[in-house]
C-alpha cells in the first residue's frame, strides 16, 4: 500500500527540514541583491545622461525580484513535502500497528480455541460443565488471554491517534548545554511531526529574543511553544546561564545571582517580518501565565530581624523601586549570614 518504509519517509521528514533552512539561507540573500539591484538602477537612473538607456539596471530588479519569488515557491513547495512525509509516515506506522493488533487477535483467537478443547475435555471427564476461572496470585499475574486483549486495545488507541490530523501545537525543550546555535532550534521544530512553525519564523522569534546581542557559542535553553502553528512568545524564551549576574538577594549580605538578566523572550507586540514564509507571532497576553523559569534555588528562610534606624527610608521608598527588583538566587553554600 506505501512505497516508503517508515524509516525513508523519516529520512525524508529530516531532508525537507534541512533543505527549508537552506532555502531560507539563499532567500535572505535573494532579497539582498534586490535591494542592491534597485539601489544600483536609482544611481543610474540619476546619473545618466540626457537618452542614454537605463534597461540594464532595471532588468536587474526584475530578475533579481523573480529569483526571490522562485525561492518562495521552493520554499513553501518543500514544506508540502515535508508536511506529506510526515503524512506518510502517520500512516505507514497506523498500517504496522494494524498489523501487530491482528496478529495478537490471531494468537487470541487460538488460545481461546484451546482454551474450549481443554474445557470441554474437563466437563467430559467430569460429567459436568466448567469454566475458566483465574486464580489470584500474589504477584498480580494475569491470564496470557488478558494480556493479549490489553495488548491488542494499546495498539488500536495508537492507530486511531495516528489516523488523524497533523497536530499543530508542540514545545520543543532544550535543557541547559544542549544548544549553542539557532540553527540547533530550527533543525529540532523541523524534525517534529507536526504542522508548526516555519524556520523564517522560528529564527525571526531568536532574533527577537536575542534584542541585537550577541550569544556567540554560549550553551543556552530554548523552550519554544506554538499554537496552531504560531509561536506562542508568553510561554516561550531563552536563557543563557553564563550571562547571570551575581546580586545580593533579599537577605542583607547573602549573595546570590539573578537569572532573570539571562531569560529573553520576544517583546510584546513584535511582529514577524513581512514575507511570504512569515508567520505572525502571538503577543504575550497580559492574563496569560507563563511557563516557569529555569529552576534557582529558593532564598532561605530566615526570623525577622528589628530594623535597623533609617530603615523605614527603604519602607516609603517608591514602589517600583521595590517592584522592579530582580529573581534572586542565592550562591552555592551561601547562608543568611554569607557576606558578599
Amino acid at each position: 500500500m506505501f512505497s516508503k518504509s517508515v524509516e525513508d519517509l523519516t529520512s525524508d521528514i529530516r531532508k525537507h527540514g534541512a533543505k527549508e533552512v537552506e532555502l531560507i539561507g539563499k532567500r535572505r540573500a535573494a532579497v539582498d541583491r534586490v535591494t542592491a539591484a534597485e539601489g544600483a538602477a536609482g544611481v543610474a537612473l540619476l546619473d545618466a545622461a540626457e537618452g542614454e538607456s537605463t534597461d540594464k539596471p532595471v532588468a536587474e530588479i526584475l530578475r533579481a525580484r523573480s529569483e526571490a519569488a522562485a525561492i518562495d515557491v521552493a520554499i513553501r513547495v518543500c514544506r508540502d513535502r515535508r508536511l506529506e512525509a510526515i503524512k506518510g509516515k502517520r500512516a505507514a506506522e497506523a498500517l504496522l500497528l494494524q498489523k501487530q493488533a491482528e496478529q495478537l487477535r490471531s494468537q487470541l483467537e487460538a488460545l481461546g480455541e484451546k482454551t474450549t478443547r481443554c474445557l470441554g475435555a474437563l466437563a467430559e471427564l467430569q460429567g459436568m460443565p466448567y469454566s475458566a476461572v483465574p486464580v489470584p496470585t500474589a504477584f498480580g499475574m494475569i491470564p496470557l488471554s488478558a494480556q493479549l486483549q490489553n495488548q491488542i486495545e494499546s495498539l488500536e488507541a495508537r492507530r486511531r491517534a495516528l489516523g488523524g490530523e497533523i497536530p499543530r501545537h508542540g514545545t520543543v525543550d532544550f535543557s541547559e548545554g544542549d544548544a549553542t546555535d539557532v540553527a540547533e532550534l530550527v533543525a529540532a521544530v523541523l524534525h517534529t511531526e507536526a504542522d508548526g512553525p516555519s524556520a523564517e519564523a522560528v529564527i525571526g522569534w531568536a532574533n527577537a529574543c536575542a534584542g541585537g546581542r550577541q550569544f556567540g557559542a554560549s550553551p543556552r535553553r530554548y523552550r519554544l511553544v506554538w499554537q496552531e502553528g504560531v509561536i506562542d512568545a508568553a510561554k516561550s524564551y531563552v536563557y543563557v546561564p553564563s550571562l547571570m549576574v551575581r546580586t545580593v538577594g533579599v537577605t542583607a549580605g547573602t549573595p546570590g545571582f539573578d537569572v532573570s538578566r539571562a531569560t529573553f523572550r520576544a517583546p510584546a507586540g513584535w511582529q514577524q517580518p513581512s514575507g511570504s514564509q512569515a508567520q505572525r507571532i502571538r503577543p504575550p497576553e497580559v492574563a496569560a501565565q507563563p511557563e516557569p523559569e529555569p529552576p534557582q534555588a529558593k532564598s532561605p528562610e530566615v526570623a525577622p530581624q528589628p530594623q535597623p534606624q533609617g530603615a523605614s527610608q527603604w519602607k516609603d521608598a517608591p514602589r517600583r523601586e521595590r517592584d522592579d527588583a530582580p529573581d534572586w538566587v542565592p550562591a552555592p553554600g551561601a547562608g543568611p549570614g554569607a557576606r558578599a
